[in-house]
């Protein structure tokens, strides 16, 4: 049986029975907690960005997570979908996404591009030259 998260969403949140549904989705296929998380992302982002973070490592679900974001967070809660998305994928994969998907969603990575040197590793070129890369292809 699949964990629930009714108990997650339109509630105060609770960090006990967060750490219970992660712990029941880590039981689950890979397959299956993939889609309980983007149904749980879609009802509360909030939570489910926390919880997707801790239960899942799946590459196509924080690439989704970033088309997510491109196409619907506003300025300030795009910096916790680009959370998510950079812990899991790494900041040059991240950047890249960008990059890639910056002529379908100017604006998306335009506010994205605003929180990015938050995230950039201390001392790397690679970092340093997408990250150039993609606020030029801004300007």
């Amino acid at each position: 049986m699949s964990p629930r998260f009714d108990e997650l969403i339109n509630q105060r949140r609770d960090s006990v029975k967060e750490r219970k549904f992660i712990n029941e989705l880590k039981q689950l296929p890979e397959q299956e907690r993939v889609g309980l998380l983007k149904d749980l992302i879609e009802r509360s982002p909030t939570v489910g960005l926390y919880v997707a973070k801790r239960a899942s490592d799946s590459k196509d679900l924080f690439y989704w997570v970033l088309e997510r974001a491109l196409r619907t967070a506003d300025a300030s809660r795009i910096y916790y979908w680009l959370d998510c998305a950079v812990s899991k994928l790494g900041f040059v994969k991240t950047v890249g996404f960008l990059i890639k998907h910056i002529e379908e969603y100017k604006l998306g990575v335009k506010k994205a591009a605003y929180w990015l040197p938050r995230f950039r590793p201390d001392g790397s070129a690679k970092a340093r030259a997408v990250l150039d890369k993609l606020n030029s292809m801004l300007a």
